[in-house]
C-alpha cells in the first residue's frame, strides 16, 4: 500500500469514522495513522488493521482515542511527510521523500529522489538519514546450495534466516 494514497481518505470501521490526517512512524518502521472525526477530534489507528484503501479506507478493530505522540509501548512517533529532505550519513543531499510503501503495518520501502531504499536503511526525523547497509561480499552456501547471493543487504531478516539455517557466523563474516 502506498502512503500517498492514504492522505485525506475517509476511514470507515467498527465504531471508527473520520479521515486520515497523517501517517506517523516509529523505530523499526512501525507506522500508524493519525485521523480526525467529524468534530476534528484526533485519534490513532494501527496501520496494520487497514484492510483496503480504494475510494475510502476500511479499518478493522477499535482505534486509540488518546491523541498522544507516544504509544502504549512508550515508542515516540513522528509524522512521515512526503517531500522531506533526505541525506546520507556524510551529509550529502539525496533528494526528497517521494513515496513510502507499507507491508504488514510497517514501512517496508521508501523512494527518495529516483532511488528506492529498504526501511532498515532509513532513520526518520526532522530530516531523513539513509544509512548504508552492509552487503554480502560473497555467496553464503550450505551443503552446496546458495542461501544468500553476493550483494544481498545484511538486514535483521537476513541474519534471522541465516541463524535458522545455522550459518549466522558465515553470513556476518562475509559482510566484512
Amino acid at each position: 500500500m502506498k502512503i500517498s494514497r492514504l492522505y485525506g481518505k475517509k476511514i470507515i470501521g467498527e465504531g471508527v469514522e473520520g479521515y486520515v490526517v497523517s501517517v506517523e512512524t516509529a523505530s523499526g518502521g512501525k507506522a500508524r495513522l493519525m485521523c480526525a472525526d467529524k468534530n476534528e477530534r484526533e485519534f490513532y489507528l494501527d496501520l496494520q488493521r487497514v484492510k483496503k484503501a480504494d475510494e475510502h479506507a476500511v479499518y478493522v478493530g477499535a482505534g486509540d482515542i488518546s491523541g498522544n505522540a507516544v504509544n502504549n509501548d512508550g515508542e515516540r512517533f513522528s509524522p512521515l511527510r512526503l517531500g522531506r529532505a533526505a541525506f546520507d550519513q556524510r551529509g550529502n543531499y539525496l533528494g526528497k521523500l517521494a513515496e513510502a510503501t507499507v507491508r504488514g503495518g510497517k514501512i517496508a520501502r521508501v523512494k527518495i529522489g529516483l532511488k528506492n531504499y529498504a526501511a532498515e536503511e532509513v532513520i526518520f526525523g526532522d530530516v531523513i538519514i539513509v544509512r548504508g547497509l552492509k552487503k554480502l561480499k560473497a555467496d553464503v552456501c550450505k551443503n552446496g546450495a546458495v542461501l544468500f547471493k553476493k550483494g544481498t543487504p545484511v538486514t535483521r531478516e537476513t541474519l534471522e534466516r541465516a541463524a535458522d539455517a545455522g550459518e549466522y557466523v558465515q553470513t556476518t563474516l562475509k559482510s566484512l
